[in-house]
């Protein structure tokens, strides 16, 4: 049996919190225990988090080259936008496959610069749309609020 790192991670965070927590009390070390739990704990939320965001920017990518592969005039382009659309192999890792549609990014978005301008908006839009959603969100462990 083989756990994944944020499984892992999160073993790690429960056994701080109900071994480590206990034995330290309400003291310097205790209170520094449970913000290294804590922050164990958002990390392991963040992992799964970004696994659904690279996930969704596939699907994005993926129907993006899908709209633009017959108006792309490099007959290699347009094969590679056509082929980068398929799905993988069942057994690629998520990340490969988003690190695949994301150099395949590149040579678009530089093909749309020079070609293409609503093309090239698209991408502009993609990659702010996927950076401003790619953070850490401390406050996942409560409910929801900013409060202090």
């Amino acid at each position: 049996m083989s756990l994944t790192g944020a499984q892992v991670l999160q073993s790690l965070a429960l056994g701080q919190t109900l071994m480590v927590l206990p034995a330290l009390g309400d003291t310097y070390e205790g209170r520094t225990a449970a913000t290294i739990a804590a922050l164990m704990m958002v990390l392991v939320n963040e992992a799964a988090a970004s696994l659904e965001r690279r996930r969704h920017g596939s699907e994005a990518l993926a129907a993006m080259f899908r709209r633009h592969a017959d108006a792309v005039d490099d007959p290699a382009l347009a094969t590679d936008l056509r082929l980068g659309t398929r799905p993988g192999d069942p057994h690629e890792y998520l990340g490969a496959r988003f690190e695949r549609m994301m150099k395949l990014l590149t040579v678009f978005h530089d093909w749309a610069d020079r070609a293409h301008p609503a093309a090239a908006a698209e991408c502009r839009a993609f990659l702010s749309a996927f950076h401003n959603a790619d953070v850490i969100d401390p406050f996942s462990l409560g409910d929801g609020s900013y409060a202090s």
